[in-house]
């Protein structure tokens, strides 16, 4: 099988970027992320009382506890 014919992973660093520029694009940052107001938007529908925001992280984070 040829290299061309190879599909790409997402996890595989593109031959144009830099191992940094690929890692910076790999990982969420507080200053990088947004509030999502649309992802409970259905209880402040209900009441404005309940409208709030969630900031998405999907990974593991070293928080001590193995130490």
């Amino acid at each position: 099988m040829a290299d061309a014919d190879i599909e790409r992973k997402s996890w595989d660093q593109p031959a144009d970027a830099s191992f940094a520029q690929w890692l910076d694009g790999c990982v969420a940052r507080l200053e990088t992320r947004r509030y999502d107001w649309d992802a409970l938007k259905f209880q402040a529908d209900y009441d404005p009382k309940y409208r709030r925001a969630q900031m998405r992280y999907v990974g593991a984070t070293d928080n001590g506890a193995n130490e």
